[in-house]
């Protein structure tokens, strides 16, 4: 059996096409890379905050919150 019997679809044309498909669809994930690589971020939450993908209203939402002040040393009386 020829392979142009067991596959009619496959002939030049369309193996072309699926290869321009293909160069298009890396080239596409490519840009999609260099635009994430590009952002200032450290983490995913920044990537999310930073297309709003999830937007609840609250724009700080993915933010960590800020650690608390470390307790004041209790004053210790001054020697005169």
């Amino acid at each position: 059996m020829k392979l142009k019997e067991k596959y009619p679809w496959m002939n030049w044309r369309t193996v072309h096409w699926i290869a321009l498909g293909c160069i298009l669809a890396g080239m596409v994930l490519a840009g999609i890379g260099v635009l994430v690589a590009s952002l200032d971020s450290h983490s995913w939450r920044d990537v999310v905050a930073h297309f709003d993908i999830i937007s609840f209203g609250d724009a700080n939402a993915l933010a960590f919150p800020d650690a608390p002040e470390p307790p004041m040393p209790p004053s210790s009386p001054t020697l005169s």
